[in-house]
């Protein structure tokens, strides 16, 4: 009747062929005593964690790499390609190594076989992501295809005993999640909705949830005010990167954490929320580089015109400087050592393409900028991040946006019914026409989960120094101490500074010491 018995079923009636017959999310291993193996598979897009290795003669399978610890001989050994491009780009989740050295994940939409007689293990993948010709149709008919789909992804996910909650941030992919819910769930029936607020006006988002809030009929709202002195003064900076089992890049990562506690100070067991759309529809800024770029290789002059005219009224750029952009996007991939510290002896041999981008040879275009984010950047960290924020709540974690239908689909779509004009997810705002509130739908800004994290590093710049400083010999050969400390100095006094590369250095500081993790 649970979740196991019915791997256990379909792998004793369709073998490692089931997995194709599954839905949802799933990380799993059996032990098939017939054809003595083990047998593990992982879903399509790597919701669940799957983590392998062999040390000291023992196959090492966990969902999370803190239980490796607990293996006779095992040592948690920095591996310095992944300590690097953590560092220098912030690049977390985008291959199959991780930051320990020896531990692998097994790609999403794979699965592995262990040979117990000869003790030797593969990996095969068994998803293959749609690579047909893209779609040919029109806005009209795509969006109403959009909408069935999302519905019902968003059906099917609503299955749950226990009282059902959403996030809600007021942008385009909660918000249609939460209306949905609101027009399918059954009469006398509420459910929750989460959401983070910030007394800061320049990232907060009350305005949007407001209004999605006072659209639905029976959706209860509870909004969260995360303090970031809790970090440093509750040490849950410290409890989130051991979760996380690896540093983390923002302290975004706090308000997803808040948003999940109190999911589960609520009672609530399961929660959806809005990954994924982002990745395939198109939402980030750069998809309108990579859709310039791919108008360009189809000769489509007209329709690229339109989108540098609306990139100079965005942006403020001038023609020369949209052009030097778009050549710099193509022809480089590279990025300097982090701000001078990190050591270039180390570095020399670990420099490459910036990981979290799309191969430097490749015909750019929005659609292989999608396909990169969701297997080998974006969306696998935000995946890996919720999925240990939540459960370390106990909390389900269930995202509409990924059903393998929805995402195929949208994913064959021309770029065009995307992106147009400088806006995003077209299909969606049609799709969800009548569904969503107007002020919602039609949005241009987006402020992607943002948090006050330059203000807070200001106000604890005390303790942060000391963090950085106190613990600089336990960055070895990597970082140049003395560095860090005067640009560190230099930012505390004068506000001026990349703040993301000073966190990454505390949290990667941190991941060390949590784990005792050795550089040599």
């Amino acid at each position: 009747s649970g979740d196991t018995e019915i791997v256990l079923a379909a792998y004793e009636r369709w073998g490692e062929q089931c997995v194709s017959r599954f839905e949802g999310m799933w990380s799993f291993i059996i032990y098939d005593s017939v054809k003595n193996i083990l047998f593990g598979s992982r879903d399509r897009f790597g919701q669940k964690p799957f983590h392998y290795g062999v040390f000291n003669s023992y196959f090492i399978v966990a969902s999370e790499i803190k239980q490796f610890m607990h293996v006779p001989g095992f040592k948690a050994t920095l591996n310095h390609k992944e300590g690097f491009n953590f560092l220098n780009y912030g690049g977390l989740n985008y291959s199959d190594d991780t930051l320990f050295e020896g531990v692998r994940s097994l790609p999403s939409g794979h699965n592995l076989y262990y040979d117990l007689s000869t003790h030797r293990y593969t990996i095969s993948e068994w998803y293959f992501f749609p690579e047909r010709k893209t779609n040919r149709i029109g806005l009209h008919e795509a969006a109403q295809e959009f909408r069935r789909l999302l519905e019902q992804s968003v059906q099917l996910r609503m299955g749950t005993d226990a009282r059902l909650g959403s996030c809600l941030s007021g942008g385009l992919d909660s918000s249609s999640i939460v209306c949905i819910i609101d027009k399918l769930i059954k009469k006398k029936e509420n459910f929750v909705t989460l959401s983070i607020c910030w007394h800061d006006k320049s990232i907060d988002e009350q305005e949007y949830i407001d209004i999605v809030s006072d659209h639905t009929s029976r959706g209860i709202n509870e909004k969260i005010f995360p303090d970031l002195d809790d970090l440093n003064q509750r040490n849950i900076l410290e409890k989130i990167i051991y979760h996380q089992d690896q540093p983390i890049l923002t302290t975004s990562h706090f308000a997803e954490y808040k948003v999940y506690e109190a999911a589960g100070e609520r009672g609530l067991r399961v929660v959806m929320d809005g990954q994924g759309a982002d990745e395939y529809l198109g939402g980030y800024g750069l998809f309108n580089w990579y859709h310039m770029h791919g108008l360009f290789n189809q000769y489509r002059f007209r329709s690229l015109s339109r989108e540098w005219r609306a990139m100079r009224e965005r942006s403020d750029m001038r023609h020369h400087q949209i052009l030097r952009h778009l050549l710099y996007m193509k022809y480089t991939r590279r990025k300097p050592a982090m701000a001078g510290f990190i050591n270039p002896q180390w570095a020399k041999d670990l420099i490459d393409e910036n990981p979290m981008l799309p191969p430097n040879n490749a015909r750019l275009s929005a659609k292989f900028l999608s396909r990169h984010q969701v297997f080998n950047s974006s969306l696998p960290y935000q995946l890996h991040s919720a999925d240990r924020n939540s459960m370390c709540h106990s909390v389900e974690s269930r995202l509409p946006f990924l059903d393998h239908q929805l995402v195929e689909y949208c994913y064959l779509l021309p770029d065009t019914l995307k992106i147009s004009a400088g806006k995003s997810k077209i299909v969606l705002r049609e799709g969800m026409s009548g569904v969503l509130p107007d002020e919602i739908r039609d949005r241009s800004t987006k402020l992607g989960f943002p948090s006050p994290q330059k203000a807070w590093m200001l106000k604890n710049a005390k303790w942060i120094g000391k963090e950085l400083n106190g613990n600089a010999v336990a960055y070895g050969d990597l970082i140049d101490p003395s560095k860090i400390k005067d640009e560190f100095s230099h930012f505390a006094g004068s506000g001026r500074g990349d703040h993301d590369h000073f966190f990454r250095i505390l949290s990667f500081n941190q991941w060390l010491k949590i784990f005792d993790v050795s550089i040599s």
